[in-house]
C-alpha cells in the first residue's frame, strides 16, 4: 500500500483542529475531509431536528393543557419541563456547527429557562399565601410580614402576562388582591403600635414598627414616622421664657447632630439604599420652622432692624463727613457700642453651631453617596430608595452647583447679610476712639493706641474665623485691612509740635522715635496675627473640604499687604532718622576726629598708650545715644546700633584712615583703637556687629604687617573684586585715588594700594609691584 493510500485511510476529520485543516494542500486529503464534514453536519441536523420537533410538540401540549379548566399539576409540569431542558442542552453540546443552528437552540433553551423561571415564582406565590394565612391565624406579625414582604420581591404582573395568567384568575391560593388587603391590615397595626409606643415613651417598641413597614412596601411611611418621632419633641418644647435665642439654638441644633449621627447607620440597615437623604431632607424641613422662630425671637430681643437702621444712618454720616474721627451724627449716641460687641459674639456663636450641623450633615451626605455608589448597598435591599427621590433629596440638601450645604438659607438672609455692616460700624467707631483718646506714657515705648487697635482687630478676626463662613470671614478681612491702613497707620505719622525757623513745623526727635515704634511693634503684630490666625484656622477647620480650608487660608495670608504697608512706613521712617538726625552729627563727629595727628609713633611703648581716640569716641557717642536707648524699644535699637555702626564703619574708613598717615607702631596703635571701639559699641548691644567693621579692620589688617609680601598671606580669598580693578600697572599706583569704591564687602585692587601707600615706611615701587602680581594671568 502506498504512502498515499494510508494517508486516506487514516484521516479523520472530526478530530482535526480547524488550522490542521487549514493547512491541508493535497487535493484529495481536502475532499476526503468535506465528505466527512458533510456526514457529520447530514447526523447532527438529524439530532437536532428530533430535539426541537419534541420540544414544539411539548410546548403545543402545555399550551393545550393550560387552555383547559382544569390546571395540570405544577410538579408534573416542572419535571417535563427539566427533562426537556435536558434534551436542549445536550443538542446544544452536539451542535458545534454550522452557528446558526447553535444560536437557535441558545435562543431555545433561554426559553425554557424562563419557562422554569416562571413556574417557580408561580409555586412561590402559592407558597407565600399559605405562610400569610398561617402567620395571620397565629398571630404571628413577623412571619405576616415576611410573606409579604417576599410576595412584594416577586414580579407579580410579569407572571400575571405569562404562561400561567389563568392560574391567577381562577385559583383562590393565587388571589393577589388578598395579598394588598392583608398588607393594608399589617402597616394598620403597625401604625397603632407605632403610636402605643410614643404614648408609653418605649423607644424600642417605636423603632421596632418603624423597621418593619419598608418589608410591606412602605419605607416612606416609615421614614415620616421616625421624623414625626425624633423632631416633634424638639419643635414641641416650650421655649417661652426658657433661656436666650442662642442656647435654644444650641440645644435644637446638638439634638439634631446626636440624632443624625445615631440614625445614619440604623436606617442604612433596615431601610436599603439612599433612604437616609429622604430622612435628612425631611427631618431639616421639619425643624428649620422652630429655628426661623428662634432667628425672630434674636431680632426681637436685640432691636434688629432699629438697630441696623441706626448703624446704616451712622455710616452713611461718616462717609459724609469723611476725615473726621469723632462721631458726627446723634444717631452715633443712640447706638450702644458694648451692645454692638455682644451682638457679633452672639450673631458669630449662632453661625458657628449652624455651620458645624451643616458640615456634619454634608459630610454624612458624602458618605451615604458612597454607600449608594457601591455594589453591596444597591444589591442590599430590593427596597432602595428610588433615584429621583435620591436626586431631589440631594437638590434640597446641596447648594447649587457646589458640593456645599445651607440648610437653613433664613439666617443668612435675614442675620448674616448684615454682619459686615455692624462690623464695620464696630471696628470704625472704637478703634476711631482707641485713636482720640491716644497717649504716650514713658517707658512703654509705643502709643495706647497700638495696643488698643490691634486687641480689636485680633478680637474681631478670631470672631470672624469662627462662624465657619468663608464670604463672611473675606468680607471681614477687608474691612480689618481698610481699618489699619486708613485709619490705624496714618495715626502714626509723626506729628509736628514744635515751630522751626520762619514758623515752620518741626517733628521732635521723640515723635520720630515714637512713630518707629509704633509701626514696628504694628509689623510684629500683623505677623503674630497671622501666625494664630492660621493655627486657629487648622483646629477648627478640620471637618472642612480641603478646598474651602485653603481658600480660608489664602484669606488669613491677604494680611500680609499690610504687613508690607507698616513695614515699609517703618523703614521710611528709619531712613527719614537717619538722614536727618544720625548721618548729619556722625558725620561732624568722624570730621572732629579726623583732626587727629597722623599716626607715626616713634617706639612700641607708645602702643600701650592710653588711647584719646577712644575716650573721644565714648563721650561723644555716649549721650549721642541715650535718648535713642531711651525711647526706643530693643529691637528697634538693636536696629539702630546696626546702622550706626555701618555709618561709622564707613566714616572711619573715609574721613579717618584714609587721611592719616602710619607707621609700622602706628598701625598697630590704630588696630588697638579700632578694637577698642568695636568693643564699646558691642556692649550697647547683643547682635554680633564686627562683620560690619569688615572693612577697616582689613586695613588694619594690613597696615600691621612688617612686611610688603607678608599682606598676601592675611588677604581672604573672597576680599578683592578684580573687575573693578584696573589692570595697568601704571594707573593703579600713579592714577589711584579713593574713587573706585567695591562693593560692600570686596575692595578693588585700587583701594588696596591706596591703603598700603598709607604706610610711610614702604616702598611705593615694591607695593606697585606686589599690586601687579595679585592681578590673575589672562590664559589662566
Amino acid at each position: 500500500m502506498t504512502s498515499k493510500e494510508v494517508s486516506k485511510t487514516t484521516l479523520n476529520c472530526k478530530a482535526m483542529s480547524l488550522d490542521d485543516i487549514k493547512a491541508l494542500t493535497d487535493i484529495d486529503k481536502i475532499r476526503e475531509c468535506l465528505k466527512q464534514v458533510e456526514l457529520e453536519e447530514e447526523e447532527m441536523d438529524k439530532q437536532i431536528s428530533l430535539k426541537m420537533q419534541n420540544k414544539d410538540l411539548f410546548f403545543r401540549e402545555l399550551n393545550a393543557k393550560l387552555e383547559k379548566t382544569a390546571k395540570p399539576n405544577l410538579d408534573n409540569l416542572g419535571s417535563q419541563i427539566n427533562d426537556l431542558k435536558d434534551n436542549l442542552e445536550e443538542s446544544y453540546k452536539v451542535g458545534l456547527e454550522p452557528l446558526n443552528k447553535l444560536v437557535y437552540l441558545y435562543e431555545q433553551q433561554n426559553s425554557v429557562n424562563d419557562l422554569l423561571s416562571q413556574l417557580r415564582s408561580t409555586k412561590n406565590i402559592k407558597i407565600y399565601q399559605e405562610e400569610l394565612k398561617l402567620g395571620i391565624e397565629n398571630n404571628d406579625l413577623n412571619q405576616s410580614i415576611q410573606s409579604i414582604n417576599n410576595y412584594l420581591n416577586t414580579d407579580v404582573e410579569s407572571l400575571k402576562k405569562g404562561y400561567f395568567s389563568k392560574y391567577f384568575k381562577n385559583d383562590d391560593h393565587f388571589n393577589v388582591e388578598k395579598f394588598e388587603n392583608y398588607r393594608l391590615e399589617l402597616i394598620e397595626k403597625l401604625e397603632n403600635n407605632y403610636r402605643e409606643g410614643v404614648k408609653n415613651n418605649n423607644k424600642d417598641m417605636v423603632l421596632d414598627q418603624i423597621k418593619k413597614l419598608p418589608k410591606l412596601g412602605e419605607p416612606g411611611l416609615a421614614i415620616k414616622l421616625l421624623n414625626d418621632y425624633i423632631a416633634d419633641p424638639l419643635i414641641n418644647e416650650d421655649r417661652s421664657g426658657s433661656s436666650s435665642p442662642i442656647l435654644q439654638l444650641k440645644q435644637l441644633l446638638e439634638a439634631l447632630a446626636f440624632q443624625v449621627t445615631e440614625y445614619q447607620e440604623w436606617i442604612g440597615d433596615h431601610f436599603g439604599s439612599g433612604w437616609f437623604l429622604s430622612w435628612l431632607h425631611q427631618l431639616i424641613e421639619k425643624v428649620s420652622p422652630t429655628c426661623y422662630e428662634i432667628f425672630k425671637d434674636f431680632k426681637m430681643v436685640n432691636d434688629w432692624d432699629a438697630t441696623i437702621q441706626r448703624i446704616h444712618l451712622s455710616s452713611m454720616s461718616s462717609v459724609s463727613q469723611a476725615g473726621k474721627t469723632t462721631p458726627t451724627m446723634q444717631a452715633n449716641n443712640e447706638i450702644d457700642i458694648k451692645e454692638v460687641d455682644r451682638m457679633l459674639d452672639e450673631l458669630t456663636f449662632m453661625c458657628q453651631k449652624i455651620r458645624l450641623f451643616e458640615l456634619l450633615a454634608l459630610n454624612k451626605i458624602n458618605e451615604e453617596k458612597l454607600s449608594i455608589l457601591s455594589e453591596k448597598a444597591l444589591s442590599r435591599h430590593h427596597y432602595s430608595c428610588p433615584v429621583d427621590l435620591i436626586e431631589s433629596s440631594l437638590n434640597h440638601l446641596l447648594m447649587d452647583n457646589t458640593e456645599d450645604i445651607q440648610l437653613f438659607p433664613q439666617f443668612r438672609e435675614s442675620l448674616m447679610d448684615q454682619y459686615p455692616l455692624i462690623e464695620k460700624f464696630y471696628f470704625s467707631d472704637t478703634i476711631k476712639q482707641a485713636i482720640d483718646m491716644d497717649e504716650y506714657e514713658e517707658g512703654n515705648g509705643t502709643s495706647s493706641s497700638v495696643d488698643d487697635s490691634f486687641y480689636l482687630i485680633k478680637k474681631g478676626s478670631f470672631r470672624s474665623l469662627t462662624t465657619c463662613q468663608l464670604e463672611t470671614f473675606q468680607r471681614s478681612i477687608s474691612i480689618y485691612k481698610e481699618v489699619l491702613t486708613k485709619l490705624v497707620l496714618p495715626s502714626f505719622d509723626p506729628k509736628p509740635k514744635s515751630t522751626g525757623p520762619g514758623g515752620a513745623q518741626v517733628t521732635t526727635l521723640k515723635n520720630m522715635l515714637i512713630s518707629i515704634n509704633n509701626t514696628g511693634t504694628s509689623q510684629k503684630y500683623v505677623n503674630t496675627l497671622i501666625a494664630e490666625l492660621q493655627s486657629v484656622c487648622q483646629k477648627i477647620l478640620t471637618s472642612f473640604p480641603s478646598g474651602q480650608k485653603l481658600e480660608f487660608e489664602t484669606c488669613i495670608l491677604s494680611l500680609n499687604e499690610v504687613e508690607t504697608r507698616f513695614k515699609r512706613s517703618h523703614q521710611t521712617n528709619f531712613d527719614r532718622l537717619i538722614s536727618r538726625s544720625l548721618m548729619p552729627k556722625l558725620s561732624d563727629f568722624m570730621l572732629g576726629l579726623s583732626q587727629e595727628s597722623d599716626y607715626i609713633l616713634e617706639k612700641e611703648e607708645d602702643i600701650q598708650l592710653l588711647s584719646t581716640i577712644e575716650l573721644k569716641f565714648k563721650s561723644r557717642v555716649q549721650p549721642f545715644l541715650k535718648p535713642y536707648e531711651t525711647n526706643l524699644l530693643d529691637f528697634n535699637f538693636k536696629y539702630l546700633i546696626e546702622k550706626i555702626c555701618e555709618i561709622i564703619s564707613k566714616q572711619f574708613e573715609v574721613e579717618f584712615i584714609n587721611k592719616k598717615k602710619f607707621n609700622w607702631f602706628g598701625a598697630q596703635k590704630l588696630d588697638s583703637d579700632l578694637r577698642l571701639i568695636i568693643q564699646f559699641l558691642s556692649s550697647l548691644t547683643d547682635i554680633y556687629i564686627k562683620d560690619l567693621f569688615r572693612i577697616p579692620i582689613t586695613i588694619c589688617d594690613i597696615l600691621i604687617q612688617e612686611e610688603i609680601e607678608h599682606v598676601r598671606d592675611i588677604l581672604p580669598d573672597d576680599l578683592i573684586d578684580f573687575s573693578n580693578s584696573n589692570t595697568n600697572g601704571d594707573s593703579i599706583i600713579r592714577g589711584g585715588d579713593d574713587s573706585g569704591s567695591a562693593s560692600k564687602n570686596k575692595i578693588s585692587l585700587d583701594e588696596l594700594a591706596n591703603w598700603m601707600k598709607l604706610r610711610q615706611d614702604w616702598d611705593s615701587n615694591k607695593i606697585e609691584d606686589f599690586i601687579i602680581s595679585l592681578i590673575p594671568s589672562k590664559s589662566g
